[in-house]
């Protein structure tokens, strides 16, 4: 009766019944253990690149990408599935069993790259240092704080045609306004591609708020910086 009852559960990751996350074969965990083999060859086919620097980028790449794309589970589950871990570890420490296994590493391997790594800042370490390393991927916008004697007026906005406190809007660099709700659902939709003004579809550089108010929140949705290729 336990054994059946048991096997009518669903697994951890896929959902599906008849197994658990252990033997769990979900086709998103094969495509994972491939991801993490190419991005390994294209390291590997760099000229010059040392191992130990191979290594790092692999670890960081990863840490970002899963951090990025919300895939906590899936690391979890490839552990257990794919790579047959039974201990339970801390997210650090799957990146570097993980990167172990792969690599063909000893399990003492230092990862001098996250080795003083924690929980509370894992997602800006993983972001700085991936920025560091692809700066490419990266479209940088500046933004800074541009007073004006307007803030007791109200104007509408042109994307969602409501009548706002002129304190509530952004100017971009191609000189139009929008208030700062609807740029920030534009960013939040459109994450991993350049930004664009809504009206005039000219990439957006430069943007002037009115105060700190609005200037922290513009910098809090895109920590200076946007997504614009795949990792």
């Amino acid at each position: 009766m336990i054994i059946k009852l048991i096997n009518n559960m669903p697994c951890f990751y896929c959902k599906r019944t008849g197994h658990n996350v252990r033997s769990c074969n979900s086709i998103d965990l094969i495509l994972f253990h491939e991801l993490c083999r190419l991005k390994i060859a294209r390291y590997e086919n760099t000229i010059n690149m040392p191992r130990d620097k191979m290594i790092n980028n692999f670890v960081i790449w990863m840490g970002f990408y899963i951090i990025n794309e919300n895939l906590y589970n899936t690391l979890y589950a490839y552990c257990k599935s794919l790579l047959k871990i039974k201990q339970n570890f801390a997210f650090i420490n799957y990146l570097k069993f993980v990167t172990n296994k792969l690599f063909r590493l000893e399990d003492d391997y230092n990862h001098e790259i996250i080795r003083n790594s924690s929980w509370e800042n894992t997602k800006t370490f993983f972001r700085t240092e991936f920025i560091k390393m692809n700066p490419d991927h990266f479209h940088s916008i500046t933004s800074c704080i541009k007073r004006s004697n307007l803030s007791a007026s109200t104007q509408e906005c042109c994307i969602c045609y409501e009548i706002k406190q002129s304190c509530q809007f952004i100017t971009l660099n191609c000189n139009h306004n929008f208030c700062i709700t609807c740029i920030s659902n534009q960013l939040s939709i459109n994450s991993n591609k350049i930004p664009t003004c809504a009206y005039c579809r000219t990439a957006i550089e430069k943007v002037n708020c009115p105060n700190k108010i609005t200037y922290d929140q513009f910098n809090s949705l895109i920590n200076n910086s946007h997504i614009i290729k795949d990792i």
